[in-house]
């Protein structure tokens, strides 16, 4: 069943308060028995507006703990400057709600454009969880299946992303499950390795350890990807260290950031003492999301991230890099969205360059033309009439004689304005073409870094208070 949340100003006037918003959409999962049979289709989304978004995923973690029995949201985000028909990009959550929003206040947050140029589609689609019930696990599939399905075909594009590390291990399945009006998921996976890797191919035998949720271990997504790089070693927590960070993972999803924090940096330390490494890969984006969480016991408003970095200055412990896969998924997102954008705007530019040169060329055509016509007029009109032919021709040398001696300032000036018009349409065009193919970085952010703050690999100690 889809329903329709309360539509949000672009300009932010006329909007309701974020609260207010998001207790009207509420109101609406209270009226539903099932809230996970519910689609709630937000349309014209406002860029700009990306915290009502965040604030909405918070309040419906903490009211439904249980991401599988959240509701299903499209987010049709669009600005009030975009002009293309069908959004650029497509962003497939629902593994991880809150991380989605997260994602999304980042790649707006990281803009090379203005916002509202911005045109994209994000599907918060909680996907089915193998870990329960066998029957309803099957139902959840299908419903699962046949929204995706629906919804792509209903917002058709070529670029598509999925805003979880570990949805990857399901990515040739989801890809099945989408409409064939579709390109490919970019495996962002492959993308964050391959930064991993230029960043780190000439250190002598760096040592990574990768933290993750369980399915994601399970399915060896970094260690797989990372498989050629000879000169990097690979880590991962043993099984009982595991399932504490699966919990922690799990606390984050429920919108309980505040409560597992201090138990995560306790692990990190815990993980980079044993396991004697330099490099830690966040390869679950709820992690990041829990780092930039600010603890709730300090009366500084201070960070995780802050609080880690003192306790590893504390411990003695230097040069600890956090490699955060989330700034890469912003990143290729960002990267993505401008070249669709770039490449929309070339197409208009290229519109108008043909309209220019049509208008320049034309307009003595069509001013030859019209006299033309007006000829043939008279001379075949005499015919019909009886008038002579001497007549006729007399007449056409009067029409001629009045064009060229008394009506040309109206033609040179008709023909000018044409002219110039076609010019300027021609410069205009090539001005902004010229333009786009100067931006050669369009990304705010760095392949890998930590925490989407800094602009290249980070020591996190430098940002201990």
């Amino acid at each position: 069943m889809d329903v329709f949340a309360p539509a949000l100003d672009s300009e932010g006037v006329h909007s309701p308060p974020i609260d207010d918003w998001c207790a009207r959409i509420l109101i609406l999962l209270d009226t539903t028995p099932d809230p996970s049979n519910l689609v709630l289709h937000i349309k014209q989304f406002p860029p700009i507006a990306y915290p009502y978004y965040v604030k909405l995923q918070e309040k419906i973690a903490k009211k439904i703990p249980d991401e599988h029995l959240r509701p299903n949201i499209c987010l049709d985000i669009k600005g009030a400057k975009a002009t293309s028909i069908h959004p650029r990009i497509r962003l497939i959550g629902g593994a991880g709600p809150l991380s989605d929003a997260n994602i999304l206040a980042g790649w707006i947050s990281a803009h090379s454009l203005d916002p509202d140029h911005s045109h994209a589609v994000l599907f918060s689609f909680p996907p089915p969880r193998f870990r329960y019930a066998h029957s309803r696990t099957i139902h959840h599939a299908a419903r699962y299946a046949t929204i995706l399905s629906a919804y792509t075909d209903r917002y058709p594009t070529k670029c598509n992303f999925l805003l979880s590390n570990t949805a990857h291990a399901n990515l040739t399945m989801v890809e099945s499950m989408m409409s064939s009006n579709t390109g490919p998921i970019i495996n962002m996976i492959d993308k964050v390795a391959e930064s991993i890797s230029e960043q780190l191919h000439s250190l002598p035998n760096p040592r990574i350890h990768i933290l993750g949720t369980t399915s994601a271990a399970s399915a060896k997504l970094y260690p797989n990807a990372l498989k050629d790089q000879k000169n990097i070693t690979l880590t991962t927590p043993s099984l009982s260290s595991q399932e504490t960070l699966q919990e922690i993972i799990d606390g984050v999803k429920q919108g309980r950031a505040q409560q597992v924090g201090e138990a995560f940096v306790k692990y990190l330390l815990n993980e980079i003492e044993k396991e004697n490494t330099s490099y830690i890969l966040l390869g679950c984006t709820e992690l990041p999301l829990l780092l930039s969480t600010v603890d709730p016991q300090s009366k500084t408003k201070e960070r995780f991230s802050d609080k880690l970095a003192r306790a590893l200055r504390q411990n003695n412990i230097p040069n600890i890099i956090l490699i955060d896969s989330r700034a890469k998924f912003i990143e290729c997102i960002e990267e993505e969205h401008y070249t669709a954008y770039t490449k929309h705007k070339k197409e208009s530019n290229e519109g108008l360059i043909n309209l220019a040169i049509f208008s320049v060329a034309a307009t003595p055509v069509m001013l030859a033309a019209g006299l033309g016509v007006m000829l043939a007029s008279i001379v075949l009109g005499g015919m019909v009439q009886g008038v002579s032919k001497e007549r006729s021709l007399e007449n056409a040398k009067m029409l001629i004689k009045a064009v060229t001696h008394e009506a040309w300032p109206y033609t040179a000036i008709l023909s000018g304005i044409g002219i110039f018009t076609g010019v300027v349409f021609y410069l205009a065009a090539r001005w902004n073409n010229a333009k786009l193919n100067q931006t050669e970085n369009v990304c705010l952010v760095s392949p890998v870094r930590y925490s989407g703050e800094e602009s290249s690999f980070k020591n996190l100690l430098t940002n201990a208070q």
